[in-house]
């Protein structure tokens, strides 16, 4: 597919279903086109891209095909859609016409980046940068040692030194999706991984199972030589999963030849499906991940319960995503009922003038006491995270006093949450209490 045949695909189709954004402009003018594909304003956004290297253009013609399929019919998608179908629309020119039908100040540009080599096997932009190399993602790190503008493998003078990266990234940041999915050929492998660690990489790792499932294809690590491409840069900048998958068999030379189109559409027929699943493991891994920013957060007020000889328990107390009241014990300044919980608790009810946190959360290190429950059942909190188990006989979990108490409030309760870490620190004070 060339830019030409792209613009008159874009003009068939249904306004009232897609958007078209102009992104961006390249060097020779020509317009980065975003079909936006938005099932519903309040789901999250995913990225699809393809035509970022020259010579794989065959890859604009898939994403064409799924824009025609959203086009056509009414798939239940959880996500909406930004397609980009042509990020590199100079270098596909470059790469489908022959040097001599550019003007002249063009050819002899062009003569100095080909160096003698085919169109066919170009992929950078008109300024001859490798645009899967121009994203600020350890761009420092160039594994091509390609010093000058070439037809592949060079990084440019500095990150995102390109109009094409440029709006990319900024378009990127703006509509702030859960995944991107760039399309490549060729190879059938999938990669997932940047230097990325913990629950990120788990979670990165199963989204990409996902599509190697749906694909077939192999799914492969490529951080320790890869660096400043967009899948580099949505990994490590914006902490969201990203895939590159490269499209057909790596048994055929450039250009891929037309002729499979169809293996490949047959391939890659579940991408909406695929989707939908990745943003349910999205979803959970960002449950999880939320779970820990918060326990972290109530731990470092444990920490300072303990360097004032306190049992180390801390507590947040959070709604709508932010911490409205924080709190450590503080029973040995004379007070038995001073425990983070209740000194959290107390605090949020004075942030909120009211004593019902309906719509709020608490994070406590340690599983609450009897009285610590009471409390926040009679604040009505919605969620308790707590981090160590109490583990004490003869007293009531509190799982049963939450079933036992009699009010009609019950609170949802999740334990566990950096067990490790927050019981560590119990069994480390009170082990030095016993020496």
């Amino acid at each position: 597919m060339n830019y030409n045949q792209l613009q008159k695909f874009l003009k068939k189709l249904d306004k009232n279903k897609f958007s078209i954004k102009i992104i961006g402009k390249t060097w020779m003018g020509k317009n980065i086109y975003a079909v936006l594909y938005e099932k519903n304003p309040s789901f999250l956004w995913s990225i699809l891209s393809a035509g970022i290297h020259a010579r794989e253009n065959l890859s604009c013609n898939l994403i064409c095909h799924q824009i025609m399929q959203l086009n056509k019919q009414n798939i239940d998608l959880k996500c909406n859609i930004a397609f980009l179908p042509m990020i590199n629309p100079d270098g596909i020119e470059i790469c489908l016409r022959k040097t001599q039908n550019f003007n002249k100040k063009w050819q002899k540009r062009l003569k100095n980046i080909l160096k003698n080599q085919n169109n066919c096997m170009f992929k950078a932009n008109f300024r001859g940068v490798d645009l899967n190399n121009n994203f600020d993602a350890n761009w420092q790190n160039q594994y091509t040692k390609v010093a000058s503008p070439c037809s592949h493998g060079y990084y440019g003078k500095k990150p995102f030194s390109e109009k094409e990266s440029r709006a990319v990234a900024e378009f990127t940041k703006k509509i702030s999706p859960f995944i991107t999915i760039s399309y490549h050929l060729k190879g059938e492998e999938i990669y997932y991984d940047f230097f990325q660690t913990g629950r990120l990489r788990q979670r990165d790792k199963k989204i990409a199972e996902i599509f190697g499932y749906s694909t077939g294809y192999q799914i492969k690590s490529t951080e320790n030589f890869s660096s400043g491409g967009y899948k580099d840069w949505c990994v490590q900048k914006m902490k969201i999963p990203a895939l590159t998958i490269e499209l057909g068999d790596d048994n055929f030379s450039h250009p891929f030849p037309a002729t499979e189109f169809k293996q490949i559409l047959q391939k890659n027929q579940g991408i909406f499906d695929c989707l939908n699943k990745s943003l349910l493991v999205y979803n959970m891994f960002e449950e999880k991940l939320m779970e820990e920013k918060f326990m972290t957060e109530a731990l470092c007020l444990a920490k300072i319960a303990y360097k004032k000889d306190e049992v180390p328990i801390g507590a947040v107390v959070v709604k709508d995503g932010k911490i409205i009241a924080k709190a450590y014990n503080q029973r040995e300044h004379g007070d038995a009922t001073k425990h983070a919980e209740i000194i959290a608790i107390s605090k949020a009810c004075k942030k909120l003038k009211d004593f019902r946190l309906v719509d709020c959360d608490i994070y406590v290190t340690l599983e609450p006491c009897t009285m610590c429950m009471g409390a926040i059942l009679n604040a009505r909190i919605k969620n308790l995270y707590f981090g160590a188990y109490a583990n004490k006989q003869n007293v009531l979990s509190s799982e049963e006093i939450n079933e036992r108490s009699g009010l009609n409030h019950k609170t949802n309760i999740t334990g566990g949450v950096l067990k490790q870490d927050c019981e560590n620190l119990v069994k480390q004070y009170f082990a030095e209490k016993r020496k």
